[in-house]
């Protein structure tokens, strides 16, 4: 069976970042005391870097009847989805749980990675396009304790990413929609 692919538009909606064990994009962050490790983690400024999307990675999804699917990120709809982010007021929560947020944390930094750029010198090797943050992390225990434990690794991104799903979770295919609409203008 070919699991279908679906690419993820710009007119999608960023709602949060959230801090969980395993990314969805396969990536983690960079812990400088531990250079095996995946996560930036600035100790005494309680500050953690790296990736949260990275332009064409698939990442595997399942709908509500468990088959597998991917989605996608292009370079472009990144840049779209960041900045309408960014204009508003960034969200952060732990395990994708819209209930534990992570109050008074704010991002330091965030960038697009080019050709030649601090990620990689921090062993990063990643596409151009990737957007790349610096968060503060204001709550010392969870810092100290999910964080420098190695139990969180990086980020994942929350958001309305449906623009490529039919109801429910349930993949649908862009002709398909485009049947449907047809269909309702022949009645108009």
């Amino acid at each position: 069976m070919e699991v279908p692919i679906y690419e993820i538009t710009t007119d999608s909606q960023l709602h949060a970042v959230s801090l969980v064990e395993e990314p969805a994009i396969d990536e983690g962050f960079l812990a400088f005391e531990k250079s095996e490790q995946q996560f930036s983690v600035f100790s005494y400024q309680q500050i953690v870097s790296g990736p949260a999307l990275i332009p064409d990675r698939k990442i595997l999804r399942y709908d509500k009847d468990r088959n597998p699917y991917y989605v996608y990120f292009t370079r472009e709809s990144i840049h779209m989805i960041v900045k309408n982010f960014m204009m508003h007021r960034p969200k952060f929560n732990v395990g994708h749980n819209s209930d534990n947020l992570l109050d008074n944390s704010t991002i330091l930094e965030s960038w697009f990675c080019g050709e030649n750029d601090k990620s990689q010198s921090w062993g990063y090797n990643l596409p151009p396009g990737t957007w790349f943050i610096s968060l503060y992390v204001a709550d010392t225990q969870f810092f100290n304790d999910k964080i420098l434990s190695g139990e969180i690794s990086g980020f994942s991104v929350e958001g309305r990413f449906e623009q490529f799903l039919g109801y429910e979770g349930q993949p649908a295919r862009t002709d398909d929609k485009l049947k449907q609409i047809a269909e309702l203008l022949k009645n108009v």
